[in-house]
């Protein structure tokens, strides 16, 4: 039986909108044309940026944190299409690294009495601890309790607190799975961090990128929040370095909560990376009816055959469902690439992220080859 009748961590799986309060910010992206005169022979990125807005999706019904965002993101938008209209051998456009942490300062100055926390995703998924995902079972997410108290049983560095109020006791509980979590277990708790860098990292991290989302959310001193810090400890180095700290969705709980007390939604600001087919295509367009005008004001032959030829092949990529797959493929995974060298050139690496003996060996382990000819080791650098 549960140490703690009436754990019913599955009831807040689909809470995000009681929880949050959402501003969704897309920027629009798109592949770069290497060959277009108005973008900087220097700037090698594939992409660039073409606009951002507000998305219709927000659910924030907070009308100044909604204001001051709207004002905020409109103001980079004009700078944005200006950035695009202007660049040339002397200025580029946005990268993400720099819009990122362009928005996150300008957040900071509008809201300046919040503490800011970041956390990056591969996908637009949805923000749920562990053992509240969907391939977990309600089972295991209502039997949590009992899971961390098994682990306290078998093994001494783990101690077992009862859930109880929001108190020192829930602090030692929560240092307690965040131990868990560092092992893998699937728990409570979100792991979000203090540093945008580290958000980044996270959002360019995964091997395949799908809308890549970077998260702002809010904590103001006074409010009583689901953030949680918790000790840094030497077995768990990773919150260290990581600028760790959670979500904690035991807070929600009826066993912490008082009559004195209420957790307030949290003020969130979704970054969402969208690749803009719609403005692809017709960029395509107006690139065709471009160089349908040069054939038909071109008298020389050998630059009409240049022109029709290119025109076959734009015409063919436009017609081509598959290449428009494969241009969102290579367009998400140029942007993985710009911000993780971006990061590394700030000394964000993976061996800095996860800078625990396991997770080093890896890092280690990638940075050699395996010549399958002679089974000898080569530094990936030869």
């Amino acid at each position: 039986m549960s140490s703690n009748v009436g754990y019913n961590l599955s009831s807040l799986r689909d809470k995000e909108d009681d929880i949050f309060d959402a501003i969704y910010i897309d920027v629009n992206i798109l592949p770069k044309n290497p060959s277009a005169e108005a973008f900087s022979k220097a700037d090698t990125r594939s992409y660039y940026i073409e606009k951002i807005s507000v998305s219709k999706n927000s659910t924030t019904k907070n009308v100044s944190f909604d204001l001051k965002t709207r004002q905020l993101i409109s103001r980079l938008n004009k700078n944005t299409e200006l950035l695009n209209k202007d660049a040339s051998a002397m200025h580029s456009t946005w990268s993400a690294f720099y819009l990122i942490k362009e928005i996150v300062q300008q957040i900071r100055k509008t809201f300046e009495d919040n503490t800011l926390y970041f956390r990056g995703q591969s996908h637009d998924w949805d923000v749920l601890p562990g053992a509240l995902r969907t391939n977990v079972s309600e089972d295991y997410a209502n039997k949590f309790d009992d899971v961390y108290k098994e682990f306290s049983f078998e093994y001494e560095e783990i101690e077992y607190f009862p859930l109880k109020d929001n108190g020192e006791n829930f602090e030692k509980r929560t240092k307690q799975i965040a131990k868990l979590q560092h092992y893998g277990l699937m728990t409570p708790l979100i792991d979000i961090s203090t540093s945008p860098y580290v958000g980044m990292f996270f959002m360019a991290y995964d091997d395949n990128l799908e809308i890549p989302v970077f998260d702002i959310l809010l904590e103001k001193a006074d409010d009583d929040s689901i953030f949680q810090k918790v000790e840094k400890t030497h077995d768990n180095i990773r919150l260290k370095a990581q600028s760790g700290a959670f979500i904690n969705f035991e807070k929600l709980l009826p066993q912490t909560q008082t009559q004195t007390k209420e957790i307030k939604k949290v003020p969130r600001i979704v970054i969402r990376f969208v690749y803009d087919q719609k403005a692809y295509v017709s960029a395509i367009n107006t690139t065709i009816n471009e160089i349908k005008d040069l054939v038909k004001n071109e008298n020389r032959p050998g630059i009409q055959n240049l022109a029709l030829n290119d025109l076959g092949k734009i015409i063919s990529k436009l017609d081509d469902v598959e290449y428009s797959d494969q241009v969102k493929k290579d367009l998400f995974e140029g942007l993985k690439k710009d911000l993780l060298q971006k990061l590394k050139e700030f000394e964000y690496t993976d061996k800095r992220i996860f800078p625990d003996l396991a997770n080093y060996a890896d890092a280690i382990k990638t940075q050699y080859k395996v010549d399958e000819t002679s089974d000898e080791y080569l530094p990936s650098w030869n």
